[in-house]
Parts: structure tokens; sequence; C-alpha cells
């Protein structure tokens, strides 16, 4: 339970984000036609480079208007799921009872207000010629919004009723394992394709770069474990890099198969390796590594 001082803390800063979210949003709405187009355009390609990199082909014509048609809706939805979720938690903090009743209330308050300020965000560029308002953006930015609302509601029921899942420990541990992956998979392809590297070798050096950032995050933010001399922090980087030396072979041995003898997609097999190799470590840690300083 966070303190008074700490909820007013948080309510004022994503309300404040809010705020800022919206200023945006009415600032593009009084924009000229061409220059969102412009943008919209440099976003696509930017998805488009992405969807070869992980094919590793190039796109196809169809795939390339289907992606510049997809960048507009897209946007839309983020935009809005972004706002969604500010507006929800600057609500909820306000809201001194957090029962399910009262967090279907503010589920539906965000959304509401979301569907306010698409319609005078769509209004606006009634001002400037070339620009339309459009029923279509509008249902993406309420799509968007109710995505956000809805999905931190059900969030928040499962912190209530499932805590020993859902947690403090759980929850930042899943945030920066999701982190540590993208360490894990930017490193590996900047040593498989940028410089040419073999695929486990290149595999073995995203590993270090990723175990030795996963080691400062699991010990300052998961599991907040403090040692009170240097040969006790010693003792537990050398079990934790055990660990991972075991996780390792688990990776590599997966990696091997699906890439070498299976010939699947590079990216896609670093991804479900390191789903396999993240819950792996979880266990690790949180029974062997750093239980201990957990206890006591």
């Amino acid at each position: 339970m966070k303190s008074p001082a700490a909820r007013q803390r948080l309510r004022w800063l994503s309300f404040t984000g809010a705020a800022i979210v919206v200023l945006c949003f009415f600032i593009l709405s009084c924009m000229p036609a061409v220059w969102i187009t412009g943008w919209q355009n440099r976003i696509s390609d930017g998805l488009i480079s992405l969807w070869n990199g992980i094919t590793e082909s190039t796109a196809s014509h169809s795939t390339v208007l289907s992606l510049y048609s997809l960048t507009g809706p897209l946007l839309h939805i983020a935009g809005y799921f972004l706002l969604g979720m500010l507006l929800w938690t600057s609500l909820r903090l306000t809201n001194q009872q957090e029962k399910a009743r009262e967090i279907g209330r503010i589920s539906l308050t965000t959304v509401a207000v979301c569907l306010i300020i698409a319609v005078v965000d769509e209004s606006l560029q009634l001002l400037l010629p070339g620009r339309q308002p459009s029923f279509a953006h509008g249902a993406y930015d309420l799509l968007g919004a109710a995505i956000a609302a809805f999905g931190l509601a059900l969030f928040f029921f499962c912190l209530q009723k499932f805590p020993k899942i859902f947690n403090r420990e759980t929850i930042s541990y899943v945030f920066f394992g999701a982190l540590t992956t993208v360490v894990n998979i930017v490193t590996y392809l900047i040593s498989c394709t940028g410089f040419g590297i073999s695929n486990l070798t290149s595999n073995a050096i995203a590993w270090v770069v990723s175990v030795l950032f996963a080691y400062v995050v699991n010990k300052l933010f998961v599991f907040q474990s403090k040692t009170g001399s240097w040969k006790a922090a010693g003792r537990e980087f050398v079990l934790f890099i055990a660990a991972r030396l075991f996780s390792l072979a688990a990776d590599q041995l997966c990696m091997f198969l699906l890439v070498d003898v299976l010939a699947s997609n590079k990216t896609l097999a670093k991804i479900a390796t390191n789903v396999i190799v993240m819950i792996m470590n979880y266990f690790f840690s949180k029974w062997f590594i750093f239980a201990r300083k957990k206890r006591s």
C-alpha cells in the first residue's frame, strides 16, 4: 500500500502526463495534412524495415500496402491506449475505494472521457484545409482507450485475487526480463547480421551482455537483495553466473535445433528461446540465488 504522499505524487504525474498527451493530440490535429502524411510514411517505412528483418526477406507489394494502411489506425490505437492508461491511473489514485465496482466505474469514466477528447480532437481538423474528421479514426481512438481501461481493470482484479502470482516481485521480474530479452535479441542481431558472426558465437556474445544486465536489475529491483560484504556479494554473483551457464546450455541447444537443424526464422527462434530461458532463470533466482537473503 502506497503512502498518501506517494499516491498524490503518482496521481499528479499521471494526470500531467495525460494532459501532455491530449495537448499533443490537439497540436497534431491542427497541423497541415501533408505533414501528418509524411510522418506516417516514415513510420510505415520503419515498420517495413522491421518486417524485413523479422522475416529475413523483402516484403511483398501487398504486404507493403497493408503496412502503410495499418500505420494510421495503429497510431490512433497506441495514442489513446497511452492516454487511457494515464487517465485510469489518475482516477484510481483519486478514488480511495478500490473495490471491483469502483474499478468498473473508473474504467467506464476513462473510456467516456477519452471519447469526448476524441470527438473534440477530430472536430479540430475542420480548422485546416485538407483535414476532415473521420468516424473511423474516432473508433480507433475509442478502441485504444477501451483496451487500456479494461485491461488495467482486469490486471488490478488479478492483483487482488491472485496475490501469490501477481505481485511486485513477479511483475518486476517480467518487466525486467522483457528488457533483458530485448538486450539479448538486439545484441544477437547486431553480432549476427551487422558483423556477420556465426549463429552460436553471436548467441554467446548476446548471453554475456544480457546476463550482466540481468544480474544488476535482478539484484537491485526484482529481488532487492542486500549483501553485507564483498564476499557475500561475490558468492551471490557466482551462483547467478552458474545458473545462467546452465540456462545458456539450454539456450544454445534450442537455438541449434531451431536455426541450424530446423532452419527456423532467427528472430522468432530467439524470442521463443528467451521465453523458456526467462522462466528457468526466475526459479533459479527465487529458489537458490536470492532465497537465503529473502528469508533473512
